[in-house]
């Protein structure tokens, strides 16, 4: 096990203790343009245009600052609300467990469209089109 001498930890605590201050300077100077920010936005006259589920799910007001729900108070926070997901992969069609037969076409409920543009051999040829036009601008 290593020892070191006192000097040597006493510069290295006051060197993490001044890049700490400076980190606390610094997030509490993102705050304060955080805030001056939001209340240009909680000023704007569009935001005025926007029926109150809008307004409240684009800038939030933290329960617990003080303010009851609906209302603001001189410095409101906002909170990070996640955005809805974005529409993802197809639903997992049924496993051999489940008592369908995945390779069974009618066990697959998507419509046809979504069939063939989901098809493995539409994004393939997709590929082909767009790396065979590529060579065309290049040397055509």
């Amino acid at each position: 096990m290593a020892t070191l001498p006192g000097d040597v930890v006493r510069e290295l605590v006051e060197r993490h203790e001044r890049e700490l201050a400076s980190l606390a300077a610094d997030l509490d100077r993102a705050r304060r343009e955080a805030d001056a920010v939001e209340a240009r936005v909680r000023s704007h006259p569009a935001l005025d245009l926007l029926a109150p589920l809008e307004v409240a799910r684009l800038v939030p007001v933290v329960s617990g600052n003080g303010a009851a729900p609906g209302t603001t108070a001189t410095a409101p926070r906002t909170t990070v609300v996640p955005r809805p997901r974005a529409p993802g992969p197809p639903a997992p069609r049924p496993t051999a467990g489940s008592g369908a037969d995945p390779a069974d076409p009618a066990a697959d409920t998507r419509s046809v469209g979504s069939r063939l543009v989901t098809s493995h051999w539409v994004w393939k040829a997709g590929v082909a089109l767009t790396a065979v036009a590529l060579l065309l601008l290049k040397f055509g």
